[in-house]
């Protein structure tokens, strides 16, 4: 019964979600098009909320590979991939635990209500969630601002 229910809706759903990706909703600004980078723009080392990538990646003893990664976080992907066969955990794992753990108190969850959209988007060549990426804010060495 809900599976031909199911079968029954889903041409609606995808007609509706394909009419809001060509409809007004797609000309909506984002807030947060790089993702990452553009929260964590402090250049001092203020809070996970603000600080730039580079300084609380140095504030964790992070390797050099702030220095040789241009675009967040599609280049962390080089270690930390995605299906745990880099040499390092799961980038959306870390990320995710970080932006969600201490409840109430944490920072992502007062500011931006745990907003998916804040660092996802939706590809639609594909109907894919993916993470959005940006050009590092920060100079060739971690830390510095140019």
């Amino acid at each position: 019964m809900i599976a031909r229910s199911l079968s029954i809706r889903m041409p609606a759903i995808l007609l509706v979600l394909t009419a809001l990706s060509f409809g007004p909703i797609a000309g909506y600004a984002d807030d947060y098009p790089d993702g990452c980078i553009s929260c964590h723009v402090s250049e001092k080392l203020s809070g996970a909320a603000a600080s730039r990538i580079d300084l609380l990646l140095a504030s964790v003893g992070h390797s050099k590979a702030g220095e040789r990664t241009l675009v967040i976080p599609d280049g962390c992907q080089r270690c930390h991939a995605p299906d745990d066969n880099g040499t390092a955990t799961s980038l959306g794992k870390l990320i995710h635990v970080v932006h969600f753990r201490g409840g109430v108190e944490n920072a992502f969850l007062k500011r931006y209500k745990g907003d998916c959209s804040s660092c996802h988007r939706m590809d639609t060549s594909d109907w894919e969630v993916v993470a959005k990426s940006g050009e590092r804010n920060w100079g060739v060495k971690v830390g510095a601002s140019d």
